[in-house]
């Protein structure tokens, strides 16, 4: 078996992985750079992949663990006869995504894959394992052929909601792995000693914030898609009298999951949620009208809340909202100087856009922006665990931009460099 790292091996995001057998290749993520967006117009030199690479044999399949652009963004460039393995909820949040954000194309074929339900590429014997990660329904890899085992971590944590699946697959540990892709996101040198905090400690610290501030509308800004920290947001506005008030695209993310097989239901706009209500801003059912997707406003309708109820009840609401929403929220009354929750990785305040959307909400006080946040990845202690159970003959630094630490952390370390394929 033969393994190339064609994009991830010193940077975070744009993870891209072939692993090649004597008959078959199968690629795993094909991930959008993050921190240097300019980079995905370089694509990963993968053979037989791309749509113009029609003279070439295609591979024989594209694993995709989460619905993480940096995991799945560059998809559309690939061509539209490759088979996808996939969670069934990571297909539904990339189309979402692609309806709302921006259309990167349909996958034509796949095949849902579950939790410890072995499946065969040619050669390849593959066991997709659930793991705890912001992005829900992200999983890890163990790839067997040629003899070999390579387990690909994707990217996981064991502080979240679903922190019991990191243990659950501590229990049923597979045995013999020759090598393991290893993501470092919190290798680096603030982090080494650090543990991060648990999502309920999250839900507790904003639950505070918003009984601190019971005269007034709080703000939370957050990805729609880091679902744990939706529930979170959900349960907090409960547990203090306050309704939790979200645009259509999260509402439709929240009823696209709400009961996706075994895993725990999730809050969403309905009867049974009644303290969950939609506002619509008008660019997001522009989009709707333009895909001729009226039916994704249209059920919503019976939770939706105006700006005047908004308006008339600015005590009773924490709301959800983004730097693309100003517009909207111009036509909410009696709007002062309002607290702000920010749940997200710090970094992205420093875009233009981020900054001047907080600074108009809190009117420049800054006593009034809270930053409440864990990582969607696993802290040192965590990785230190994975590896001392699995056992690995290699760990291969991957989604991090300090391989060169892991020699500190880990024996048997083997650091390859993007593009380079190595012997497993």
């Amino acid at each position: 078996m033969k393994l190339t790292i064609h994009r991830g091996a010193n940077e975070i995001g744009g993870s891209c992985v072939e692993i090649r057998s004597s008959n078959n290749r199968i690629v795993i993520d094909i991930g959008m750079p993050i921190v240097t967006p300019s980079g995905s117009k370089t694509l990963p030199d993968v053979k037989g992949f791309y749509k113009h690479n029609n003279k070439q044999r295609l591979i024989d399949g594209l694993l995709i663990s989460h619905a993480h652009l940096d995991h799945y963004g560059l998809y559309n460039f690939a061509s539209a006869d490759i088979q996808y393995y996939l969670g069934e909820a990571t297909h539904k949040l990339i189309n979402l995504s692609n309806i709302f954000i921006e259309d990167r194309g349909i996958i034509n074929k796949f095949e849902d894959i579950q939790d410890g339900k072995q499946f065969h590429i040619g050669d390849f014997k593959i066991t997709p394992f659930l793991m705890d990660h912001s992005a829900y329904d992200a999983y890890s890899f163990l790839i067997e052929g040629d003899g070999k085992k390579v387990f690909y971590s994707g990217d996981f944590r064991a502080h979240g909601r679903k922190w019991k699946l990191f243990y659950k697959f501590l229990s049923t540990l597979p045995e013999g792995i020759n090598a393991l892709l290893l993501e470092g996101t919190s290798i680096n040198d603030r982090s080494l000693n650090s543990e991060y905090k648990k999502e309920e400690v999250v839900e507790h610290e904003i639950a505070d914030i918003l009984r601190k501030h019971n005269n007034t509308i709080v703000f939370g800004i957050a990805s729609s898609q880091n679902i744990d920290r939706m529930v979170t947001f959900y349960k907090a506005a409960k547990s203090t009298g306050r309704m939790f008030v979200v645009d259509v695209y999260t509402a439709n993310v929240l009823t696209a999951i709400r009961n996706t097989k075994g895993k725990p239901k999730i809050p969403h706009p309905s009867k049974d949620y009644p303290e969950i209500r939609v506002f619509f801003p008008r660019h997001l059912c522009n989009k709707l009208e333009k895909s001729h997707r009226k039916d994704m406003m249209y059920k919503f309708v019976p939770y939706k809340i105006t700006k005047d109820e908004i308006s008339e009840n600015l005590s009773r609401v924490f709301m959800l909202v983004k730097s693309s929403m100003s517009e909207y929220l111009k036509g909410i009354k009696n709007l002062d100087a309002s607290p702000v929750l920010y749940s997200m990785w710090k970094g992205y305040q420093e875009d233009p856009s981020m900054k001047y959307f907080i600074q108009g909400l809190t009117k420049g006080d800054e006593s009034l922006l809270y930053n409440v946040h864990t990582s969607g990845h696993a802290d040192v202690s965590t990785l230190k665990r994975l590896v001392s159970q699995l056992r690995p003959e290699k760990v291969i630094p991957i989604h991090t931009f300090r391989p060169e630490m892991y020699k500190e952390l880990f024996n048997n370390v083997v650091e390859i460099a993007d593009g380079q394929e190595i012997e497993i």
